[in-house]
């Protein structure tokens, strides 16, 4: 019995499937079928990740890895304590506080061709690492707002317990006085002895000529950035006050921002 092999060169992909072959010999013919498989050389491996630092301070990370022309390769993952992995996902927990510095190989491979790749846990937790010792841009924002308020409040009650009110009472002419009724420390109004609110004379007193009609003084005319009201002059706002209103709106603004741009902090 003699052995033949056939050799056959220049394939591609399009040249994989079935393929017969008829075999004559002098006193029978017998008919072989064989499955073509093309293999090209891998190349291009590349691994994606995924970290981020969760609640209890452990660095999680997701990688997937992947190769060119993945249909014809099988793709595992090399891990601590040689063990591998036949899967192209793989997630870790490493704790940076008990455990050192890990390395994860991905391996791709077919019958032709092998290559791999290496990453390193200490590396891919670095950046969110780092992020941790520094306090996050809100929570600045939120504390500096919160103490600014404080103040103003502060600075708002003592004022107001010192002045009493922001209404001041107005005094009118000839010695006359109106107080706003919900005022503080209201003061009753004091009218000439037997004058009415109209002007006109109420009573006449026993054995004393009736008083003069006298009209009321006239209201004290308005004055520039004042307001009458009720026989009160209300004031504008202390120039502390303004600023502290000013501050509010500041943070306020500067929250909105970050609000609706965090990743331009």
């Amino acid at each position: 019995m003699e052995n033949y092999s056939l050799l056959l060169s220049n394939l591609t992909a399009a040249d994989a499937g079935l393929y017969c072959a008829q075999i004559t010999m002098q006193t029978s013919t017998e008919f072989s079928c064989y499955t073509l498989q093309v293999f090209r050389q891998l190349r291009n491996l590349r691994i994606t990740n995924h970290t981020r630092l969760s609640e209890i301070g452990t660095c999680e990370i997701h990688l997937t890895c992947s190769v060119e022309n993945s249909n014809d390769s099988l793709l595992r993952w090399h891990v601590v304590g040689n063990t591998s992995i036949k899967e192209a996902n793989l997630t870790i927990s490493w704790d940076p506080k008990n455990s050192s510095d890990q390395k994860y190989t991905c391996i791709a491979e077919n019958p032709v061709s092998s290559i791999a790749f290496s990453v390193s846990t200490q590396s891919l937790c670095k950046g969110v690492l780092n992020t941790k010792n520094h306090p996050d841009t809100k929570w600045i924002i939120i504390v500096v707002t919160a103490i600014l308020m404080c103040i103003i409040i502060t600075i708002g009650l003592f004022v107001w317990r010192k002045k009493g009110c922001l209404w001041r009472t107005g005094k009118g002419r000839e010695g006359g006085s109106l107080a706003h009724p919900l005022g503080c420390d209201p003061t009753p109004i004091n009218l000439p002895r037997g004058v009415g609110p109209t002007g006109k004379c109420m009573t006449k007193p026993q054995g004393l000529a009736a008083l003069p009609l006298q009209p009321l003084p006239p209201p004290h005319p308005l004055e520039r950035h004042h307001l009458w009201a009720w026989g009160r002059v209300w004031e504008p706002l202390p120039l502390h006050l303004q600023i502290s209103i000013s501050l509010i709106l500041f943070s306020r603004h500067l929250s909105f921002l970050y609000s609706s741009n965090p990743e331009s902090w």
